[in-house]
């Protein structure tokens, strides 16, 4: 079943904060002009490891839309806007040849949930829209890559663990009604071992920040899963 939050659009503009930046220039034939931060590539870019933890497609106009959740591997707990936005680039790249899809999207997380705390409710740190033909979402569109955003960092071990946590507590707790952040956090907190301010102090926010990568980002290879080297 297709996750509500693909069927409006644009995509990143959905995310949270304003991502007034989607506002969009279309290029005929590379990037997706933005009035957005020029990103440019450097020596501490890196590619990322992640995991796909889901996907779905949707079909418009003749058109498959594949939409994609991928993970940071935990061991990621330093990144900066270059390398997020790169990985997602990449494994951009991936999953259209792996689906034989004219449109992709990807939401790359923070960090993956387990049985109890889905992906989606995890910290997200870039999107990006990819169509490798060129022709956008209706086949008409000129534009091969689109709304590309990312946090301009990942966040700590300790971040990740709380936001992990705190699903589980919160979940937990609110089924006996209306529950204050303040109470979530003292349980978090017995939990980890951390007093209540410090767990409010760990649990990520991060603002998706549009961007307009430099050429040399639409040159990266296909990027994998970690693990996993097949095209």
């Amino acid at each position: 079943m297709v996750s509500l939050r693909w069927l409006s659009l644009p995509v990143a503009c959905a995310v949270a904060i304003s991502l007034s930046g989607c506002i969009n220039d279309k290029n005929d034939t590379g990037l997706t002009k933005t009035k957005a931060s020029a990103l440019k590539m450097d020596d501490t870019v890196k590619s990322l490891p992640y995991e796909e933890v889901g996907n779905s497609t949707i079909t418009a106009e003749n058109r498959r839309w594949v939409t994609v959740d991928l993970a940071l591997a935990p061991e990621v707990t330093e990144a900066n806007q270059g390398s997020l936005v790169a990985t997602c680039m990449g494994a951009a790249k991936y999953e259209a040849a792996k689906h034989h899809a004219p449109i992709v999207s990807i939401s790359l997380y923070d960090a993956k949930g387990n049985a109890k705390v889905p992906v989606t409710s995890m910290t997200m740190v870039a999107v990006c829209s990819y169509s490798p033909d060129g022709k956008g979402r209706n086949g008409r569109e000129r534009w091969t890559w689109e709304q590309i955003s990312a946090a301009n960092e990942t966040t700590s071990a300790t971040s990740k663990q709380v936001a992990l946590t705190w699903h589980e507590v919160a979940e937990q707790l609110t089924t006996k009604g209306r529950i204050s952040k303040e109470v979530i956090a003292e349980a978090v907190g017995k939990r980890l071992n951390m007093p209540a301010a410090d767990v409010l102090a760990a649990k990520p926010v991060l603002n998706l920040l549009p961007v307009n990568p430099s050429p040399e980002f639409e040159k990266l290879p296909e990027l994998p899963p970690a693990g996993n080297h097949a095209q």
